[in-house]
């Protein structure tokens, strides 16, 4: 989904775009692209970043209200979702089982109120990919909108309350990094004996948006030295599309495994704020902008 932050970086947005690519050549040809579906986590680092960076700009102007906050969000979401949700729901009617229409219905709902991830928690024993390699299920993908939502439910006021009570920067950021370090051993603890909760439930998923919150905060040093740069954005970028090709339904994900992506996500999205590379002129052409730009309308309709 696309948010302006007042120094727009286009790189960000071809981000964006091999995220998307990455989801819908993996639900499309699964047997080229079998670990494509890491394109959700890159999504996560991104939100949690540009998202973060809104709020936090906000807070430190006196210009941050919930109501205006939630408001952007409504905007910004529902108009492509409800279109999809009608889409989903008449086709649905017309051409489903009946158990898939009820389980299609339910996601609708739980979409709507960006509780679709328990919705699908509860009903797919078999997790995540038992569910799209049947094929019946149109409504799956929106796990993550609500994964999104959830945490933008509760981390704007607790970033509010720590400014509100003048808590430092360094304090801030180690409350960040501490919650990142809690969430992801989570992921890593459970992941083998409750595989389906740590994939659909947010509290197993936060480090990844908090991935990007952090970089908010300028805590990491730039890298001036033009060779380093680009070995680490080169080493970042195949960290990304490692993933795509060598990961598949059989890969234990997300836990530690996750961290491929998450980080050489985060690593790209901080590099690329101040430096030049090749990685990130790739990211900045024009068909990877564009691509990055309807994102959010191509994830919900593929």
């Amino acid at each position: 989904m696309r948010h302006e932050p007042v120094n727009y970086l286009p790189h960000i947005d071809g981000l964006r775009s091999i995220a998307v690519l990455s989801v819908v050549f993996h639900h499309f040809s699964p047997e080229i692209v079998p670990g494509g579906y890491i394109g959700v986590d890159i999504f996560f680092v991104i939100s949690g970043y540009l998202i973060a960076g809104i709020i936090k700009r906000e807070i430190e102007e006196n210009k941050f209200t919930f109501v205006g906050f939630y408001e952007r969000r409504v905007r910004r979401i529902f108009p492509a979702l409800f279109g999809v949700l009608i889409f989903s729901i008449i086709l649905g009617f017309l051409f489903l089982l009946p158990s898939d229409f009820i389980i299609t219905l339910r996601g609708l709902i739980g979409t709507l109120f960006f509780v679709s991830n328990l919705v699908f928690w509860r009903d797919f024993g078999g997790g995540y990919f038992g569910a799209t390699e049947d094929g019946l299920i149109p409504l799956v993908h929106t796990w993550s909108l609500s994964v999104e939502e959830q945490f933008y439910v509760f981390f704007p006021l607790f970033l509010f309350l720590l400014y509100k009570f003048k808590f430092n920067r360094l304090f801030i950021v180690s409350i960040l990094i501490i919650g990142f370090f809690i969430s992801l051993f989570l992921s890593a603890y459970f992941i083998k004996e409750k595989s389906v909760a740590v994939f659909f439930l947010t509290p197993f998923r936060i480090w990844e948006l908090l991935a990007g919150v952090v970089l908010v905060f300028n805590i990491f040093p730039e890298i001036k030295n033009k060779f380093l740069n680009e070995i680490l954005s080169l080493a970042a970028f195949i960290a990304l599309i490692y993933p795509c090709f060598f990961y598949s339904n059989l890969t234990i994900f997300p836990g530690l495994n996750a961290l491929l992506p998450v980080i050489g996500s985060a690593i790209l999205i901080h590099l690329g704020k101040t430096n030049h590379s090749y990685v990130k002129d790739f990211l900045k052409i024009k068909v990877m902008v564009f691509i990055g730009l309807i994102s959010y309308s191509l994830y919900l309709w593929h």
